[in-house]
């Protein structure tokens, strides 16, 4: 018997919430019921994607720029940013402008 447990509870959690988002994008693109609030939902997309790049920056390019820099990784501080919130925030924006198609799709590529 392996000395490692597999968690099959947990993966399947893990996978229901990265497809979830896109399922809910699907569902909003395909079924258009009439909104109100498509300009909110799309300041809230704009504001995901804002998170989004500064994830990017933070992820990607500060190491790249500080390894440049000073030439190695020592004494770099890893910053996460705020992945969470800039999903959650597109999300918010598509079950706001729910069957609007701008605020479905604007903050998933960068996401």
């Amino acid at each position: 018997m392996s000395k490692y447990r597999t968690d099959y509870l947990r993966r399947g959690i893990g996978i229901l919430v990265l497809v979830l988002p896109f399922a809910l994008v699907a569902a909003s693109i395909i079924f258009r019921p009439m909104t109100s609030f498509q300009k909110f939902a799309i300041g809230v997309a704009l504001l995901a994607m804002s998170i989004s790049i500064l994830n990017f920056w933070l992820a990607f390019l500060r190491p790249l720029l500080w390894r440049r820099k000073h030439g190695g990784m020592n004494d770099y501080r890893y910053i996460s940013g705020l992945p969470v919130i800039g999903t959650i925030l597109a999300v918010a924006s598509v079950l706001i402008g729910f069957g609007h198609p701008l605020p479905a799709i604007m903050p998933w590529p960068l996401c």
